[in-house]
């Protein structure tokens, strides 16, 4: 085929319509015509004679850069269709010059009726805009190149201001990591995203909780993202959640109430009874009756408040075993003779990073558990087990494992063991909170509880905590005849007074020059105003000036000089009021060795 008529063939074979124009506009070849006419009555004739004055106007002033510049020019234009309901054509146009060496002899010209991809183009633009769903586009860098109006509307900022800021500055600090790794996975891997929340600063610094849907267009390296706003629908499953949390708190109030009031009612009436007499030895044991009482009380408000998640966690390097150890004697108190209590402690195992009252906590709730279960003559078997580590994904673990023989748990309760204020027993004979203590107690150290259980053999519960293995030596085990007194002068800032009263007295006694205020404010004046205070002890919850705003502004006058903490309830807080990591925390009521010993510890470190 020669080249003339392989040309022919393309041209007529193309989609597109194709003249040959002259430098006056005559039509020297055309392919195709949309007006009826043929191609041999339109050759020779102007291309004005063809199109609307409005196309014509667009030709001339297109052809005439051509020209100029011997290069190709595209534009799109409209016309009128031939026919009453033809309605509307979108035509995209492109020009060239037709070359003879050096010197423009004509020009070619390519039209293509693109109408119905117009058409599905206008239909997705009045989708995006229309939508009451948050629509956007982003590049691979996570900068925003288009969103739709509900987008603005929703986070209240400006089209300007969208799109001179990449979308991780809007969301949420606390979820700015798992955005960027669902933004990674969906680059890297093509996956398209679903169902993903994270929560995005509005314009008047809130924050509205938006459910995401995610595609990748590889092609166009872009990435389109449909959100939904779900705040509302978020804040209405937490008032639920809240609500039937009420109601399961107003079962148990009962109970806990008549738990307090007997607890109560021996401190009341061994307290009256001390003053009643004269004998010392009398006087002692009521006394000693009244602290027994009073750790009790202590014991069930941390159940309390290690459920709802307000109880500080204090974490230091531990020895499981060397723990175990030291809780057993008080664990046979609590077990009948009857029931056999054994342990075996696995010497390998490592130190872990916990709460010692909480640990403690855990093994409390699953011993008493156990004994719970044995009718009679019975077995609790306390086991440690250290798990190396498999990979970076898999850590070492310290494994603590509580086993009874008795008549285990029922298989309809299985599924509710963990489930707060569920219980199994008889009623006013527990609370419910021992397990799902435990459990709380475990997720907040980042580890796992699994129960196994049978009818003949009894339950085993076992508890997985991640192991620290290069953890020192724990120093909350102090040999008994510890100096824990000193000379120091220390600060204590406490607004009830009863305890303020104990707490300076319990430090005279030990030694320590006290110096005391009423609130957060009175102890940033002191120490401000004075140079010889060796340590700050602050309850966290005071009127005007809480502990850890104090702290903060102690810290900037100043900057070394040591903080303890104590508190009975810690309620949440961020941004500048939040304690600092590196301040311990010790839970009311404590005991005066538990108060000497960290203000020791933290005077020392």
């Amino acid at each position: 085929m020669s080249t003339e008529n392989l040309q022919k063939a393309i041209t007529e074979n193309s989609p597109s319509i194709v003249m040959l124009l002259g430098l006056d506009f005559s039509v020297q070849y055309v392919n195709k015509t949309l007006t009826g006419a043929t191609t041999a009555s339109i050759a020779g004739r102007s291309v004005f004679e063809f199109i609307s004055e409005t196309q014509a106007e667009e030709l001339r002033h297109w052809i005439k850069i051509v020209r100029e510049t011997k290069e190709p020019a595209f534009w799109e234009s409209t016309s009128t269709g031939p026919g009453p309901s033809q309605g509307t054509i979108h035509w995209e146009t492109r020009v060239g010059p037709n070359m003879d060496g050096n010197e423009v002899i004509g020009f070619i010209f390519f039209a293509n009726d693109v109408t119905a991809k117009k058409k599905a183009q206008i239909e997705r633009e009045s989708l995006f805009n229309l939508s009451g769903d948050l629509m956007c586009v982003l590049n691979f860098e996570g900068n925003f190149l288009s969103f739709n109006p509900a987008f603005c509307t929703a986070l209240g900022y400006s089209e300007e201001y969208l799109l001179s800021h990449p979308f991780m500055e809007l969301i949420h600090p606390e979820d700015r990591q798992k955005s960027t790794d669902a933004f990674a996975q969906l680059v890297d891997h093509d996956n398209m995203v679903g169902e993903f929340e994270n929560r995005y600063i509005t314009a008047d610094g809130s924050y509205k909780v938006i459910e995401w849907s995610g595609a990748l267009d590889l092609e166009a390296q872009l990435i389109a993202g449909v959100g939904r706003d779900v705040t509302e629908k978020r804040e209405l499953e937490q008032q639920l959640l809240q609500s039937q949390k009420m109601e399961a708190v107003g079962h148990l109030a009962g109970g806990v109430a008549h738990d307090f009031n007997n607890l109560l009612m021996a401190i009341l009436a061994n307290a009256e009874l001390a003053t009643l007499t004269d004998d010392l030895n009398a006087i002692k044991k009521r006394l000693g009756d009244i602290e027994s009482a009073t750790i009790r009380a202590a014991e069930l408000s941390n159940k309390l408040l290690t459920f709802s998640r307000k109880q500080p966690t204090n974490k230091i390097n531990l020895d499981l075993n060397q723990l175990i150890e030291s809780f057993l004697k008080l664990l046979t108190r609590l077990i009948p003779k009857s029931i056999q209590i054994s342990f075996e402690p696995d010497t390998s195992l490592g130190k872990i990073s916990a709460d010692r009252a909480q640990i403690e906590q855990v093994l409390m709730n699953l011993c008493v558990n156990a004994r719970d279960a044995i009718i009679a003559n019975g077995n609790i078997i306390i086991r440690t087990r250290a798990i190396p580590a498999v990979d970076s994904d898999t850590p070492a673990q310290a494994l603590l494992i509580v086993q009874d023989d008795g008549g285990g748990i029922s298989k309809e309760f299985m599924d509710r063991i963990f489930d707060p204020f569920f219980t199994t027993k008889q009623e006013g004979s527990g609370s419910g909170l021992g397990l799902s203590t435990a459990y709380g107690i475990v997720q907040q150290h980042g580890g796992n509880i699994e129960v196994t259980n049978t009818s003949e053999a009894g339950t085993t519960i076992s508890v997985y905590l991640p192991a620290n293995p290069e953890a020192v030596d724990d120093q909350s085990i102090r040999i008994q005849d510890e100096i824990l007194g000193g000379t120091e002068t220390i600060l204590i800032a406490e607004d009830e007074a009863a305890v303020s009263e104990a707490a300076i007295s319990t430090l005279k006694n030990a030694g320590y020059q006290v110096v005391s205020a009423r609130n957060g404010q009175e102890a940033i004046d002191l120490c401000s105003q004075r140079q010889d205070i060796d340590l700050v002890f602050m309850d966290v919850i005071m009127p005007e000036v809480g502990g850890p705003e104090a702290a903060h502004k102690i810290r900037e006058i100043k900057p070394e000089l040591p903080i303890l903490f104590a508190s009975g309830f810690t309620k949440e807080s961020d941004g500048a009021t939040a304690i600092p990591d590196d301040i311990i925390v010790i839970s009311k009521p404590y005991r005066r060795e538990v108060l000497l010993r960290n203000i020791r510890d933290v005077i020392d470190s």
